[in-house]
């Protein structure tokens, strides 16, 4: 088949794609009990308008992230590992281009937005366990608050507007003795999540590479740290 037909074809399908998508979202609403959950988070939100906000900056700040890292990797691999992201800053001239029914999806190589052919296949392939495991979930999709966690655990340790006594004094009132243990527990997590952005920054300004026994000690640590630090993100999404 040619590429035009294939094109064409992949483009007839995309208003049933989009169908199938709406009504397997229906479904999900419609069959278990979150719906109450979503209706009264909703209203919610309509009360409070500054959680849109949060939402926003959590999203956006995660994104940016992303792409520096994607800007990292770009430019610490090497040409030939399969792993190094591409960029394509060039655009094409003129704007028959961009009426030409072939490329006004994916693109062509000599613009800005440039899919291989295969790139929706891929796509639905890698989206189908993601999407598995989030309705088995119930809506259970966590916004990731790193990296602005980093710069909230430096707040926190440094007793911002008296929070860090507020919360032990609320621990120990709740847990009694206990509160120590569970004050403990966030304070761990706050340093994992102030330490998470140099896991990232070691490889690289350790020279791991040519230390053998450090990384040892990155590979072993580093997920412990990781799972730290989730959990402070979460406590401070919430």
């Amino acid at each position: 088949m040619s590429a035009p037909a294939t094109l064409g074809m992949q483009s007839a399908q995309l208003p049933w794609l989009f169908l199938g998508l709406l009504a397997g979202y229906l479904l999900v609403i419609f069959t278990n009990p979150v719906r109450a959950s979503l209706r009264d988070g909703f209203r919610c939100i309509q009360r409070y308008p500054s959680l849109w906000i949060a939402f926003g900056i959590f999203g956006c700040a995660h994104a940016l992230f992303r792409l520096a890292l994607r800007g990292y990797f770009y430019h610490a691999l090497p040409a030939s590992d399969p792993d190094r992201p591409e960029f394509v800053w060039t655009r094409a001239h003129g704007g028959e281009v961009w009426r030409d029914p072939r490329v006004w999806l994916f693109g062509s190589d000599q613009s800005i937005w440039h899919l291989p052919a295969n790139a929706l296949s891929q796509a639905a392939q890698d989206s189908v366990l993601p999407a598995l495991e989030n309705t088995a979930g119930i809506f259970n999709c966590l916004l990731s608050s790193f990296p602005l966690a980093a710069f909230a655990s430096v707040l926190f340790l440094v007793n911002w507007e008296g929070h860090h006594g507020v919360l032990l004094h609320a621990m120990r009132r709740r847990f009694g003795s206990w509160g120590w243990l569970v004050y403990g527990g966030i304070l761990l997590c706050a340093l994992a999540a102030l330490s998470k952005p140099l896991l990232y920054a070691a490889p690289q300004f350790f020279d791991l590479a040519h230390h053998a026994d450090a990384a040892r000690l990155w590979f072993l640590w580093a997920p412990v740290v990781e799972w730290l630090a989730f959990l402070f993100e979460y406590l401070f999404g919430v």
